[in-house]
């Protein structure tokens, strides 16, 4: 796979306020932003490099009409239904590892 052609470049993770790592003088660590979604996806199968790089793959042949969507539509719905109860098992974790939620000044209307 050449640099960036499914997957992120470094350049696209470590900035913005996405991020999921900074880089300091060449040492990479972990936002908070990072820091959750290792949480949240520990277990999971889309946290699986080979099993992001298949549904990519899927997504590709179905835009070139060589795969039917809802083969496409089968192995994601496998995916979401294997990893959401993982994930909300996970969440329940989040405020040991990262602490409680930021405060803001901001409500919701």
């Amino acid at each position: 796979m050449a640099p960036g052609q499914h997957g992120y470049q470094l350049s696209q993770i470590t900035v913005g306020t996405t991020a999921l790592l900074k880089e300091r003088k060449g040492v990479l660590s972990m936002t908070n932003t990072g820091t959750i979604s290792a949480v949240l996806t520990e277990g999971t199968i889309i946290s699986s490099t080979n099993a992001t790089k298949r549904l990519m793959d899927l997504m590709q042949q179905v835009g070139q009409f060589e795969l039917p969507p809802e083969e496409l539509l089968k192995t994601a719905t496998q995916t979401v239904t294997h990893d959401l109860p993982v994930m909300v098992a996970n969440a329940e974790k989040l405020t040991a590892v990262v602490g409680d939620p930021e405060k803001n000044d901001q409500t919701l209307p």
